[in-house]
This record gives C-alpha cells, structure tokens and sequence, in this order.
C-alpha cells in the first residue's frame, strides 16, 4: 500500500447505465428457440483504479481511475457473423498523462461482417474493425496505442481499445495455418500522427506433432504514402518447444523465442537519427519456463530476455498478460520497446483453482546509452500480482508495484512522451514509485 489514502471511485454512471440499457433493450430481440438465425448482446465494464506515489519516477503523487465499457449485438446465420458495438472510456482524478480533464469519449469499437467455412474451401474470411492478434502478440495485439492522440487520450494505462480496421484471411493447408491480413496503421502507431500508413502480410504456423512445439513465420510490409512515417519490410519467426519428460525427467518444461527484423528507409526523426537513411533493425526475446500443471498448487517460473535495437520501431505490439509486452509498471512507458533490453523473471502460483500469485522482476537498460548516459541501469522494477477469477464474466487484480530508477535515468534525458500531447502530464525523475493497481473485469 502506499502512504497516500485512496479516495472512492465508482464507474460513472452514464458507462452503467448505457450498458444497462442496452442490455434490456436487446434482450427481447434475441432470436427464438431453433431459429436458424442467432442474435446476441456482447458487453464489458473494466473499472481500473491506480495510485502512485512517484509516477515516471516524478516528484508528484498521482491517484486516478479509468473506466471502459463495451456494448456489441453478435449476429449469427450458418457461417456468417456480424458484429457491431460501442466503447466509451473515461478517466477521471489525476493520471501521469494529462488526459484526466477529458470529457466521457464514446467510438465504434467492432463493426465487421466475417464468413467462416465456405462450403469445400477451409477459409475464414473477416472484413471491418476487429481485433486481430498474432502469436505472442510481440508485433501485433493492440490496434491503438492509448495516450497519444486526441481521439485516444484517456484510459492509458488499461488501454481498452484494440480494433484494427482490417481485412483478414485464415486457412489451414496441408497441415499449417495462414493469417494473411491487411489493415490501416492507426495515428497513434503512426510516428507522424498520420492516418495514411497500410500494413499488410501473412504468417505461416506449424505444430511438429513429434515434437509437440510450435513454429512460425511470417513477413509483412508496412507504407505510409504522406512520406511522413517509414516504409519497411518486416520479418518474424517464432516458436515455443516444450522439452520432453525424459529428456530431464521434469513435466512442463519449455523453451520459446521469436526474433524480428525490420529494414527500410527512415522518414521521421522519431525512429533515427538522419532523415532518408536505411536503417536494418531487430527486436528478439528468448525464455525459458517450467507450468508444473500435475503438481498441487500449480507453480511456474519464467526466466526471459528481450531485446530491442536502438532505431527499432515498434508495430503494434499487444499485451497477452502481465509483462508482455508492457515490460514493467513505469520505465515501459518512457521507453517504448525501442532501444531497450531488458531481463524479465516471472515466478507464481495456484493457491486455490481461482486464484493467482505471481511476482515479476524487470531491469531496463538502454541498447545504445543517449544523453549523457554511459550505459548502466535505467529501473529495476517488481511487481506482486494477485487475479481471481471466480468465472466466466468476472476478473479481480490487485498489483503492488516497486519501481526503483538506476542511475543512468537521469542521464538519458528521457522524457514523458504524453508530454508531447497534454502540457499536463508528469515530469521524468529519479524517485522510486509505489503503485498500487485494482482492476474490475464484468463481462458478458
């Protein structure tokens, strides 16, 4: 806990109640026993309230809520679905971004039309907004990147928003999946703010069924027309290999990694340091782990390494749990998965078939040291992470986090890049932070 006392907060009201009231309104227009057609509600309420005493390892203490709520109607007949649905989102008390004086925001969340099974061809085919993830979600997971563009400001640290505007194609062929997909670069992975920037391309995956792992790869070209942000070809292989009982007579051990390429022409200064040069860069992570499933109180340990060139640029990363890819509670913020690598550990446990314990360990440094930094220690970071999940439509956390800075923090001269957007926004220090985080998940 930290020493600050927490006020109470409750959802705002209009969240509630837009979902209540949609909800009622569809319940009686949801489609009647056996038809061959299928209408259904969708929604979710996330209420998020955070504290911390030295945000950005800043001077200032900040305590804020952020609140999303989802509401979609499904619709179903034989192989097509189509879905359309709402979010708003609203921060309110003080936030380290400066987007907390926003009014309630509400955009199109889902809006697309997908055919799955075409009768003899195995093609699944989806065309609108919708959330599009991939493998570990390293590159792709997240369509927006919360915090960095008038339309997005608030909920930037639960960043609720996901969809990409995409078309997409899925099959399965002679024993490998293909994801093959187009979509727009939204702003705010845009290193101009622009709307113009395409991404498109596929990836093959494969399980070794005598091996039991999975390997992929994949390759994807990027262009933003305006000339304002760069074009790139990209590259990526992936796998995770579970490591046979015999081999070390231990259950549940495994490797994984995935390594990225990028190569093109620079046009933002945002990504290098001359503008119209090629640039060749990379981005990798490699782990190992133990998922002792057999045993009473299911623990497991991860121990991993990741990897971020000094001009990488990052795509669309997601965040498929705790730690990736948002490497640690402050300093991922400020760094942005570009020049960076980072060790990561993550060490936990069932105590009951509903609850979850884990600690995560992160140290940051810099790939390339900038300012007047020689190298060293950027924040080590540990964050304790308690999740109940007591059934499909509820999620409970609560996260204690200690963010310590190193001593080349200071020397880098980074800065808080929401600054760029809201003159509100925290100032970079080289205070240690106490966080504390409780997340409410109510989902239908």
């Amino acid at each position: 806990m930290t020493a600050r006392s927490h006020r109470s907060f409750r959802a705002p009201a209009i969240l509630e109640g837009l979902l209540l009231l949609l909800a009622s309104a569809v319940e009686a227009a949801e489609s009647p026993p056996n038809a061959w057609w299928r209408l259904k509600p969708k929604g979710e309420l996330q209420n998020w309230v955070l504290s911390q005493t030295h945000p950005m390892f800043g001077e200032t203490s900040r305590t804020w809520v952020e609140t999303s709520g989802r509401f979609g109607l499904v619709f179903e007949a034989g192989i097509v679905t189509m879905e359309a649905g709402l979010i708003g989102v609203h921060t309110f008390g003080e936030d380290p971004y400066g987007t907390a004086a926003s009014p309630p925001y509400f955009e199109l969340d889902q809006a697309y039309i997908r055919i799955a099974g075409l009768p003899g061809v195995p093609i699944d085919i989806s065309v609108g907004r919708q959330n599009l993830t991939v493998g570990t979600q390293f590159l792709f997971g997240d369509g927006v990147y919360d915090g960095l563009v008038p339309s997005t400001l608030q909920a930037a640290y639960h960043s609720p928003r996901h969809a990409f505007d995409a078309v997409r194609i899925r099959a399965s062929l002679s024993g490998f999946d293909i994801d093959a997909f187009a979509y727009r670069v939204d702003p705010s992975w845009d290193g101009a703010f622009g709307d113009d920037g395409i991404l498109g391309g596929a990836e093959a995956s494969r399980k070794i069924e005598s091996l039991g792992g999975t390997y992929a790869g994949g390759a994807f070209y990027r262009a933003s027309p305006s000339d304002h942000d760069n074009d790139m070809t990209i590259l990526d292989f992936r796998g995770e290999q579970p490591i046979p009982e015999r081999w070390l007579s231990i259950a549940g051990v495994y490797v994984a990694g995935e390594a990225a390429a990028e190569t093109g022409t620079c046009r933002n200064p945002f990504y290098c340091t001359e503008i119209g040069e090629h640039v060749t860069e990379h981005a990798w992570h490699a782990e190992a782990g133990i998922r002792a499933d057999t045993v009473p109180l299911r623990p497991f340990f991860e121990a991993g390494y990741v990897y971020f060139s000094p001009d990488f640029t990052p795509i669309a990363y997601g965040e498929s749990d705790w730690g990736r890819w948002y490497l640690g509670n402050q300093i991922d913020w400020l760094v942005f998965n570009s020049n960076a690598r980072v060790v990561r550990t993550d060490v936990g446990f069932w105590p009951l078939e509903t609850v979850q314990l884990r600690l995560q360990y992160f140290n940051t440094r810099e790939t390339r040291p900038s300012g007047a930094s020689d190298g060293g220690t950027l924040s080590d970071e540990w964050s304790l992470i308690g999740e109940w999940f007591p059934n499909e439509w509820l999620w409970v956390n609560v996260l204690v986090g200690y963010s310590r800075p190193g001593d080349a923090l200071a020397e880098t001269g980074l800065v808080n890049p929401f600054s760029f957007v809201s003159d509100k926004a925290v100032a970079v220090g080289d205070e240690p932070s106490i966080d504390l985080v409780t997340a409410v998940s109510l989902r239908y």
